[in-house]
Order: C-alpha cells, then sequence, then structure tokens
C-alpha cells in the first residue's frame, strides 16, 4: 500500500536541555546539555525497522555501549504526498540516505575498531502502538533502508518529542542531528537544515568527525 511512498524518498539522489533540576545556589550550574564531552544520555528506544532486531523495541544507545558511534536523529516527518513540499522532501530524504550510506561503508570498514552508527527518524507524534501512522511510517522507513542497502546501520522509528529527545538535546528546528561519541561520552556534535544544508561537504565532514573517534586513527596520531 505505501510502496510509492518509500520508493520516491530515494527517487532524487539523516542534547534543548536535559529535564532541568533546581540546584542548591551554592552548586555550580550543570553543563548544558549539548556539551561535548558530556556523558550521553540512556536510553532511546525506538521501533527498528531493519537489522537483527526488525520488528522490535530496542534501545541502540545501551547496544553500543562504550564503543565509538556515530548517531542519527532526523526530524523531517513526511508531509503528504500531494504537498507542494514534498518533492523538497524527497531530496533532503536523499541526502539523508548519502549520509547512512557513507557511515554504513565506514562500520564495514573498521570492524577492528568497534565502530558503529545507528540512525532515528523522530516522525511519531505518539507511543508507536498509538500513532495512527506507526504502520505507514514503519513501511515507508524499511523500505527506504532496504533501497538503501544499509546492512550495518540500524535505522530506527521514535517520537517527535519525547524524554530521550529532550535528554539528547535535539534541536527541534533542526531537520538532522548527528552525535558522534566514545565511551558514552559525546566528542562531536553537528545540527543541519534548514541551515547549514545537509550536503555533500556536510557528509564529508560527518565521516571526518567519525574517523576521529576510532582507536587506530588515534594510535596513528601519537606516532
Amino acid at each position: 500500500m505505501f510502496r510509492r511512498s518509500w520508493a520516491g524518498l530515494l527517487g532524487v539522489v539523516t542534547v534543548a536541555a536535559v529535564v532541568a533540576v533546581a540546584q542548591p545556589p551554592d552548586k555550580p550550574a550543570a553543563a548544558p546539555a549539548d556539551a561535548k564531552d558530556k556523558i550521553i544520555p540512556m536510553p532511546f528506544r525506538a521501533y527498528m525497522v531493519n537489522g537483527p532486531r526488525v520488528g522490535k523495541f530496542h534501545d541502540p544507545v545501551g547496544e553500543r555501549e562504550l564503543k565509538p558511534t556515530i548517531a542519527v536523529f532526523v526530524r523531517m516527518v513526511p508531509p503528504k504526498e500531494d504537498a507542494p513540499e514534498y518533492p523538497q522532501f524527497q531530496k533532503k530524504m536523499g541526502q539523508v540516505a548519502l549520509l547512512l550510506q557513507r557511515l554504513n561503508g565506514l562500520v564495514g570498514e573498521h570492524v577492528n575498531d568497534l565502530f558503529g552508527a545507528f540512525a532515528e527518524f523522530l516522525w511519531l507524534d505518539k507511543d508507536f502502538l498509538e500513532d495512527p501512522d506507526h504502520l505507514k511510517y514503519a513501511e515507508v522507513l524499511s523500505g527506504f533502508a532496504a533501497q538503501a542497502k544499509l546492512d550495518k546501520v540500524q535505522v530506527g522509528l521514535g517520537k517527535v518529542a519525547d524524554t530521550p529527545v529532550e535528554a539528547f538535546a535535539i534541536d527541534p528546528n533542526a531537520e538532522v542531528t548527528v552525535i558522534g561519541y566514545d565511551r558514552l561520552t559525546v566528542k562531536y556534535r553537528a545540527k543541519f537544515g534548514p541551515e547549514p544544508p545537509l550536503d555533500a561537504a556536510a557528509i564529508d565532514a560527518v565521516a571526518a568527525e567519525a574517523l576521529k573517534l576510532l582507536p587506530s586513527v588515534k594510535d596513528k596520531k601519537k606516532k
């Protein structure tokens, strides 16, 4: 029923503050939720549409544990296919596909570094089973992941607004948020769309930052 929707996605070729807690005046203020070197919050569960846990709710953050990881969060919710903005959505999803394909390749090339990546598409307004569009979105993303041949990057479906979204300081105005972390510590964070766009230069930049997380690359710099 939705085959045309996900096929079109690739035809044209993705921590606001932690919930505030009052602190005594004699204690220093907490670091911003999106600060570098901040410990990554856990968990961030999503409905997985590909990979070994397809069709299940899973927390890829917990799975990755202390390993170097790039996490991609996409907030562009699909408009209706007859909406004027749908062609632009297709184009932007094509760029997200290119980013994830690049990361997919890096995961395969750096197995010994235990490098990994995952993507969560924050499209649901309600909990998975309560959202009327959950089956449609799941099928759209399943086809997207299959057509992009993402065999090493897990793709999940989550809520637009949720406690983990706030904890990870995912900007509600950014279309794509990328977080690179190692040993559960944030080392890189970037936001794309509408400005700056997720273009070829941005994808190259993310890939370069991903390599900086790897033990083999760090060892070479020490020599």
